[in-house]
């Protein structure tokens, strides 16, 4: 790409459903790296998106608004987690060592949990083009970063329930299974606490989810040589080395 070109210009409305259908991709791959660069670029970038908003919009609504539409997504995401879960763990327990059982049993929960997922993210970002639809021209784009941003959390959360997931199929067919399936059970609780408090951080002025002090993954060094914006244009690439991060300017 030509440095001196400028860069393509998305509306708030294209950068909104881009985010979502790249979600559903990296879930899909499991490769959350071009969702970790648009977050680091997003809390690198220079400007305070929150501050332009309540500068255009008129009182806090809007951005309480969002930052309930993500808060809603983790809600939404950890109870379909702990219930599917739940009903694995039954499923399992009738197929005892029956491994096609045991088998349909996991694929159905794999189902499911893609189903929740896409789900997921079709009403969140249904709700949220509402609510920044509503706001001065001035405010829309940054509001959109905003949210993105906070998708970037939330799609870490969902990382860490495909993490569990994969543990749970590595020990189908064993005892083992059931405490994978505990331990699942504690850290979805866990890690959607922690994604909450990140994601009220995120909506503070001045803090770009810098104020949170928690124990959740920083933003990889590796993404934050990013030039402004770049992170708006990222996409994936499957490649014979498999999927590969790469501008699609």
């Amino acid at each position: 790409m030509d440095s001196n070109q400028p860069s393509p210009t998305l509306t708030w409305h294209s950068k909104l459903h881009r985010m979502g259908r790249l979600v559903k991709l990296c879930i899909a791959t499991e490769n959350f790296g071009p969702l970790n660069a648009i977050l680091a670029n997003y809390v690198t970038h220079e400007t305070d998106h929150v501050t332009v908003v309540q500068q255009h919009a008129e009182g806090p609504d809007a951005l309480a608004q969002l930052k309930q539409v993500s808060l809603q997504q983790i809600h939404d995401l950890e109870c379909s987690f702990r219930s599917d879960l739940h009903d694995l763990g039954c499923a399992l327990d009738k197929a005892g060592k029956d491994r096609e059982r045991t088998r349909e049993a996991f694929h159905k929960f794999s189902n499911s949990r893609k189903t929740q997922v896409d789900k997921s993210w079709d009403k969140a970002t249904e709700a949220a083009e509402k609510i920044i639809d509503k706001l001065p021209e001035d405010a829309q784009d940054p509001a959109t970063d905003i949210f993105g941003a906070a998708g970037g959390a939330v799609s870490n959360f969902m990382g860490h329930q495909l993490k569990a997931a994969r543990e749970i199929a590595q020990l189908l067919g064993r005892d083992e299974v059931k405490d994978a399936i505990h331990d699942a059970e504690v850290t979805n609780q866990t890690a959607a606490e922690v994604t909450g408090a990140w994601i009220h951080s995120l909506y503070e002025r001045g803090s770009k989810g810098k104020a949170f002090d928690g124990d959740f993954p920083a933003p990889a060094e590796s993404y934050q040589h990013l030039e402004p914006m770049a992170g708006d244009r990222l996409s994936l690439r499957k490649t014979a080395a498999g999927w590969q991060i790469y501008d699609c300017a």
